[in-house]
């Protein structure tokens, strides 16, 4: 690499780089990265297999090989979840609800394959029926924490309501579940942020059902701006340091910009110069002043950025969001202001689980 002695530090905010961060390290350069950590959300059939092997609860699920066994084993299923293993796309994972109503998802999955189909390893999981969904949003240092973290809900896809709080008062299913992790986490050399998604039937037990092992969108980007200094905790976490972490304002919102339009063109998009640090687009390209997100060749995505609200309050953060995004302008943008609404309504329901932290 031509820059490789210029670089003081290497942050990956993304999958696919596992070896080659673990190659930098194993030359003493600064890295930012799940390193091959990454392998957690890559290979959920694996990852299952090690849930149950360290005690942790999983869901009833099934695994198997190939399009054809996909198929087969799903002829007389209703209402399950399919997941795919190192695959990422619109269907690496999706809601089954019966064969005639997804037979069409199922051809547009195996088009996607191409001729890796008959090889890709899929996880059917049955639902967690009236649960409320949480995680673990903040960083982790080779299977250390931080003693103060974010936590919030996400309404998938749409928009996160989050919280700064100590980590000793998060709920106590999802520290079990970091705790057990924590060996595996320090011989991945794990310095990066991580993200858990469990599913909570009751207040004594939650269910770890996905790994996020990457810059989680949300809540990045509500992260950045409501961490006192997230510059330096990056330098702090790459030297291998659990850093003392602050913030700016105990809550934080995020509304997610999507536009099917950016799938495949590139999307201006408008707002006051005021609102620079709270309008967040990713892949940004300016011309001529004009702000822009850029599709990548051959990756559609519908989730081209966020617009974030801070508050001392929870009402506060949500209000700054809703009225940044009114001011965001482009041609076919949807921003579901509502989707905080559904989040507070999810908040309701881990008080009345005893988890009151907002």
């Amino acid at each position: 690499l031509p820059i490789y002695e210029d670089v003081d530090l290497w942050y990956f905010s993304d999958l696919h780089f596992g070896p080659f961060q673990q190659w930098l390290r194993d030359r003493g350069k600064l890295v930012f990265g799940a390193g091959c950590g990454e392998d957690m959300e890559f290979y959920r059939a694996k990852m299952k297999r090690h849930q149950k092997e360290l005690g942790l609860p999983v869901n009833e699920y099934e695994e198997v090989t190939g399009i054809t066994a996909l198929r087969e084993c799903l002829k007389d299923k209703k209402d399950v979840w399919v997941k795919s293993d190192f695959f990422r796309g619109d269907n690496e994972t999706f809601h089954f609800e019966n064969m005639e109503l997804c037979e069409e998802v199922l051809l547009g999955l195996e088009t996607d394959l191409g001729a890796n189909a008959e090889n890709q390893v899929f996880v059917i999981e049955q639902p967690i029926e009236n649960a409320i969904e949480y995680g673990y949003d903040g960083f982790c240092i080779d299977g250390k924490y931080p003693s103060k973290t974010m936590f919030g809900i996400e309404v998938k896809d749409a928009g996160y309501a989050g919280v700064f709080t100590d980590y000793d008062k998060l709920p106590n299913p999802l520290k079990e579940a970091n705790e057990k992790l924590a060996p595996t986490l320090q011989q991945y050399n794990y310095r990066g942020w991580y993200s858990t998604e469990m599913r909570s039937p009751n207040k004594d037990m939650a269910i770890l059902t996905d790994i996020t092992c990457r810059n989680a969108e949300p809540p990045t980007s509500v992260a950045i701006e409501l961490l006192k200094d997230y510059c330096m905790y990056v330098w702090q976490i790459a030297y291998g340091i659990v850093p003392n972490i602050e913030c700016k304002y105990k809550y934080g919102a995020q509304i997610i910009i999507k536009s099917e339009w950016a799938k495949t063109k590139p999307q201006p998009i408008y707002f006051p110069d005021k609102y620079i640090d709270f309008v967040k687009i990713k892949n940004l390209y300016i011309e001529n002043g004009v702000r822009k997100f850029v599709p990548q060749d051959g990756i559609e995505m519908a989730e081209i950025g966020a617009v974030v609200g801070l508050g001392n309050t929870l009402k506060e953060a949500i209000k700054m969001a809703k009225d940044i995004a009114k001011e965001v302008k482009g041609y076919g943008l949807f921003i579901k202001g509502d989707a905080l609404d559904e989040a507070q309504s999810e908040i309701e329901k881990l008080s009345k689980f005893g988890i009151k932290l907002f």
